[in-house]
C-alpha cells in the first residue's frame, strides 16, 4: 500500500479530555498523517494545551459555532483521506491503517467506519457499540435510506469514521455545505456528513472496535448538560424531507421515514415536552 497522507482533524470546544484524545492520534501505526486542531473554545484553554504538542497544526475557528468547527476542520485538511475525532474520545492505534485499508479493499466507499467502545470519564470501558459482529459493505448509495427511514445513527459519532476529502469539497451536498444547514440540521452534525458520504458510495463498517466515544456528564450529547439536545431528535424532519426533495428516496421511503421521526418524538416527549405539539402536526401530515 502507498502512504497517503490521512488528516486527524479534531473540532476542539473543550480542553478537559483533549489531551489523551492528541495522543492518541499522535500513535498510529500510519504514520502518515497531521494532526488539526479547529479551535472553538471561548477560553483560550485549548490552544495552551495544543502549544505543549510540537507538530500540530492549531487554527482558531473563524466563525463561532459547532457547525463551523466541523465544517472548519474539513477545509484545513490536507490530507487524501479525513479522519474525524471528537475532543473527549480516542483512536485505537491501529484505526487509521485499518480504515485506509477499507478504502483499498472497496475502491468505491466512500464512508469507512468500525464498532466503537463507551468509556468512562476515566476511560473505563462501559459498552460495545457494534451492528454486527462481521465485515458489512453496503451496496453504493444502498446504506442512507435506511438510516433516514429508521431515524437512526448506527455509525455512531464521527469519531468512528473516514472519508476521502475529495468527496466533501466545498460546496457539494445536499446537507453539509448547505448555507441553510447550521439551523436545519443543528444538532445532528454527524448524520449530514454520513449521509452526504452514505449517498455516494459504498459504507464499509468493520466489526472490530478502532474508537471510543467518552460518556461523561460534561458531553453535549448528555440532556443534562445541554439543553439544545432536542435539536438533534427534531432536525430528523427536515433531513428526511430534504432526501425527499432532492429525489434521493422514494415517496414510500418517506413515508416510513416520517413514521419513524414520530416515533422518536413519542420516545423522548418526556424529556423535551415540546416535541408533543411536533409530533401532533407530523401525524396530521402522515394521515393527508
Amino acid at each position: 500500500m502507498s502512504e497517503p497522507l490521512v488528516s486527524i482533524v479534531i473540532p476542539a470546544y473543550k480542553p478537559d479530555f483533549l489531551g489523551p484524545a492528541i495522543e492518541s492520534a499522535l500513535t498510529q501505526t500510519w504514520a502518515t498523517t497531521e494532526i488539526v486542531v479547529s479551535d472553538n473554545c471561548p477560553s483560550g484553554d485549548v490552544r495552551e494545551l495544543v502549544e505543549r504538542y510540537p507538530g500540530i497544526r492549531y487554527h482558531p475557528n473563524p466563525v463561532r459555532g459547532v457547525y463551523a468547527n466541523f465544517r472548519n476542520c474539513i477545509r484545513l485538511a490536507r490530507g487524501e483521506y479525513v479522519k474525524f475525532l471528537l475532543d473527549d474520545d480516542l483512536l485505537a492505534p491501529s484505526c487509521v491503517e485499518q480504515m485506509l485499508r477499507g478504502f483499498v479493499e472497496h475502491r468505491d466507499a466512500t464512508l469507512v467506519t468500525a464498532s466503537y467502545l463507551v468509556i468512562d470519564g476515566e476511560g473505563r470501558q462501559q459498552a460495545v457499540r457494534r451492528l454486527e459482529d462481521r465485515l458489512l459493505v453496503s451496496t453504493p448509495g444502498g446504506a442512507a435510506a435506511p438510516m433516514l427511514m429508521s431515524a437512526r445513527n448506527p455509525v455512531g459519532p464521527l469519531t468512528t469514521s473516514m472519508f476521502r476529502r475529495r468527496s466533501l469539497p466545498l460546496g457539494l451536498g445536499p446537507w453539509f455545505f448547505t448555507t441553510a444547514a447550521p439551523d436545519r440540521y443543528l444538532g445532528l452534525i454527524d448524520m449530514a456528513v454520513i449521509l452526504d458520504l452514505a449517498f455516494q458510495g459504498r459504507v464499509v463498517m468493520f466489526p472490530e472496535p478502532l474508537s471510543a466515544m467518552r460518556s461523561h456528564p460534561g458531553q453535549l450529547s448528555n440532556p443534562a448538560a445541554n439543553p439544545r439536545l432536542v435539536h438533534s431528535i427534531t432536525s430528523w424532519h427536515p433531513l428526511v424531507e430534504d432526501a425527499w426533495d432532492f429525489g434521493l428516496i422514494s415517496a414510500d421511503q418517506r413515508w416510513q421515514a416520517l413514521q419513524a421521526v414520530v416515533a422518536l418524538y413519542h420516545r423522548f416527549d418526556h424529556l423535551f415536552p415540546e416535541l408533543e405539539e411536533k409530533r401532533v402536526r407530523l401525524e396530521a401530515l402522515l394521515r393527508t
